[in-house]
């Protein structure tokens, strides 16, 4: 059972068998990051500033694989309403 789906549906359930066996591979290789099994590269892409990811101890400077981007807002991101995806 996906771990990625806290064990709640299975991807037969939620696609036609076509789309059931791309979300089904997708899950596997969800699960194997979740696990540790599998690497992986998370970028996150807040310009309203509201995430936040716990670094470990000794904070960002002590986490080697952790970096922090400030930047400005292009007049795009600035126009959107909160909550909004871009």
């Amino acid at each position: 059972m996906p771990v990625a789906l806290c064990g709640r549906h299975t991807a037969s359930r939620l696609f036609s068998w076509g789309q059931g066996a791309a979300v089904g591979a997708f899950l596997a290789r969800l699960d194997a990051c979740v696990s540790g099994e599998a690497a992986f590269t998370l970028r996150l892409d807040d310009p309203a500033g509201n995430s936040y990811v716990e670094a470990g101890p000794g904070g960002i400077d002590a986490d080697g694989l952790l970096s922090l981007e400030r930047y400005e807002r292009t007049r795009e991101q600035a126009r959107r309403p909160p909550g909004s995806v871009l």
